[in-house]
């Protein structure tokens, strides 16, 4: 799982199609070896690898980069929808960088200011993930939103 995991953060928004599916696979064989863990050690009236509904969820996960990955396949298209883009993980830092925002605007204005300090920092970033060398644009041309 954590190969599976690390893949998708090395991974960007899309992931070649070859890869989503190999990674789909690595997550599918973890969900297989826990279920088989958790069987084993239930058998033996032992109380672990508890079944918890986020197991329910990886499941889904996996199953949807396989899908996209066999879809773009038979479509001809090369890209798979990485599950980390519509994940709702909340940064380590997510607290403090709206917090330093914060302390550097005017009080009176300040959900507004922070709002938009905000969104200046994510244009930033995503124009930085524009320039990323990693393949994500296909071999045909796409048209560029200019700077």
């Amino acid at each position: 799982m954590n190969t599976a995991i690390s893949s998708l953060y090395h991974e960007g928004w899309f992931i070649r199609r070859d890869r989503a599916a190999k990674i789909g696979q690595l997550w599918l064989l973890f969900l297989q070896k826990y279920s088989r863990a958790a069987t084993l050690t239930y058998r033996r009236g032992l109380s672990r690898f508890p079944m918890v509904p986020k197991i329910h969820m990886l499941h889904h996960g996996a199953l949807r980069l396989l899908r996209e990955a066999e879809a773009a396949e038979r479509n001809g298209t090369m890209w798979a929808c990485n599950p980390l883009a519509e994940s709702v993980q909340m940064q380590e830092d997510f607290i403090g960088r709206p917090s330093r925002m914060s302390r550097r605007v005017n009080p009176k204005q300040i959900h507004a200011r922070v709002c938009q300090r905000s969104l200046i920092s994510t244009l930033q970033s995503l124009k930085a993930a524009d320039k990323d060398q990693r393949g994500l644009f296909s071999q045909r041309v796409v048209a560029r939103v200019p700077e």
